[in-house]
This record gives structure tokens, C-alpha cells and sequence, in this order.
């Protein structure tokens, strides 16, 4: 080939080429960093994503974090107005900057699924906290089933369980704790009945 073809080609690749480059870069730099995209980078899910009963999960969310949530939702509210209105406060502050005083870390403990909401959208199973009959009698069952599993974790008793299950429930759902995920989906969750 001669030069005279091939530099009009190399010019043109440098060009595109820096001209891709430049607009990333510009695009990086202009590009609003937001909550929400900083927990979507960071592998969190927000209760906005749930599938399955969402409002459920906010209301669940509410009754967690209610003393922390004083201030900020009034006091002596009813359950489904105080999940409505962490809701919109979710919603809203979910478009601020990461950077603003303690606002991410809030959104991630009060906006995000916990283990629970995550396992329970995914799979038809439910939280043997949540069942009102023979809940004892389920308890005694997983213990058994998985005796060896939870003696390296320390469980060896329906009580141990029932607050391992109680804590591990309620901890974000992210990639990070895929394998509490799975330990929570085992020990502390039943197939739900069909019907």
C-alpha cells in the first residue's frame, strides 16, 4: 500500500479515536453522580427494585428502623403511612449526591433490600419468622436438617437459630453476602405451601 493511502486512514482512526476519548472523558466529568448509581455500581438493590409485594418490603423497612427514622417520619404514625413516607423520602434522596453528609449511608440502611426481601422476591419461600403456626416445630426441623452447617457457625440451639436467622435477615442484599444469602435461604426460610 502506498503512503498516500495509508495516512488519510491513520489520520481518521486518531481522530475517531480521540474523539471517542475526549467525549468519556467529558461525559465523566459531567455526568451527575447520584445516589442511586453509586449503590447500583456498588452490587445494592433498592426496595424499588422488589418484584414481588414491594410495599410489604417498605413497610418491613419502616418497622426496622423506626427509632432511627424519628426526625424524619413523625411520631405515632400507622405502619402503612410511615412506609409511605420512607418511600418518597427514598425516592427523592436517591437523586442526591453520594458526597452529602451522611445521606448514602442512610439510604443504604433504610432505601436497599435486605437479605429477606431478596431471597423472598427470588425464590417461593418464606421466612419462618413470618409463619404463625408450628413456628417452634419448623425451627427444630431446620436445626436438625442442618446440624453439622450451623455448628461451624456457632448454632447449636432453636434460640441461637431464631436470632442468627433474626440478624442475618435483615443485612443488605448485595454480592458481598451471596454466601449468607444462601445460609439464610437454608436455615432460615420454608418452601412455601402450592396451592
Amino acid at each position: 500500500m502506498s503512503t498516500k493511502l495509508i495516512k488519510p486512514i491513520i489520520t481518521t482512526c486518531l481522530v475517531s479515536s480521540c474523539t471517542f476519548m475526549g467525549k468519556k472523558i467529558i461525559d465523566s466529568f459531567t455526568s451527575k453522580d447520584t445516589i442511586q448509581r453509586r449503590l447500583e455500581s456498588q452490587g445494592y438493590k433498592t426496595i424499588f427494585k422488589v418484584k414481588k409485594h414491594q410495599f410489604k418490603r417498605w413497610k418491613e423497612s419502616y418497622s426496622y428502623h423506626k427509632e432511627d427514622l424519628i426526625g424524619l417520619i413523625p411520631v405515632g404514625v400507622n405502619i402503612n403511612h410511615g412506609a409511605y413516607l420512607l418511600k418518597n423520602w427514598c425516592f427523592h434522596n436517591m437523586k442526591e449526591s453520594p458526597l452529602k453528609h451522611n445521606l448514602l449511608t442512610k439510604v443504604v440502611k433504610w432505601c436497599t433490600m435486605t437479605i429477606k426481601a431478596g431471597i423472598l422476591d427470588e425464590y417461593k419461600i418464606k421466612a419462618i419468622e413470618d409463619t404463625k403456626v408450628e413456628k417452634e416445630g419448623s425451627w427444630n426441623s431446620i436445626l436438625s436438617s442442618h446440624k453439622e452447617a450451623m455448628r461451624t457457625k456457632g448454632i447449636e440451639s432453636v434460640e441461637k437459630l431464631s436470632e442468627w436467622c433474626f440478624y442475618n435477615l435483615r443485612l443488605p442484599y448485595t454480592l458481598f453476602n451471596n454466601d449468607i444469602s444462601e445460609d439464610v435461604r437454608r436455615f432460615c426460610t420454608l418452601e412455601k405451601a402450592s396451592r
